[in-house]
């Protein structure tokens, strides 16, 4: 599982997904909720580093449901925001792409994470300027 974290980090994507692709079932078998919410992220997030995918956004919105199931509030603002990122590349809606990043930024302020908060605020100040342009 870290070896997907590890081939992402090298820029080696589809080496990272072959890695990410097999944790979720092994935490689902261990009953490890919050690791298989993790591991759905993770490989969303490797699947949106080949370029605007839409199972990244599956696997974001699958590591979101068992984020909320679970009461992971740092995993669901997580999700959120990476729902955002991988809105915005497939130009989705934007009210759907700021809806996500609004959300992840009311949990992130929540849990006083100002790092995050920071990020949310960045990404919605793109998002619009990037809305001004069209």
């Amino acid at each position: 599982m870290n070896l997907g974290n590890a081939y992402s980090n090298l820029g080696r994507y589809l080496q990272a997904i072959d890695f990410h692709e097999q944790a979720p079932s092994l935490r689902r078998e261990i009953g490890d909720r919050q690791g298989e919410a993790i591991s759905l992220g993770n490989l969303g997030t490797a699947y949106q580093s080949l370029g605007p995918c839409q199972r990244a956004i599956e696997f974001h919105q699958q590591s979101l449901e068992i984020a909320r199931e679970i009461g992971d509030r740092l995993g669901v603002a997580t999700s959120y925001f990476n729902l955002g990122n991988t809105m915005a590349k497939l130009d989705q809606k934007p009210e759907d792409i700021i809806s996500a990043y609004e959300n992840a930024r009311q949990l992130f302020q929540n849990m006083k994470l100002y790092r995050s908060v920071e990020r949310c605020d960045a990404a919605l100040r793109k998002f619009d300027s990037k809305e001004d342009g069209d």
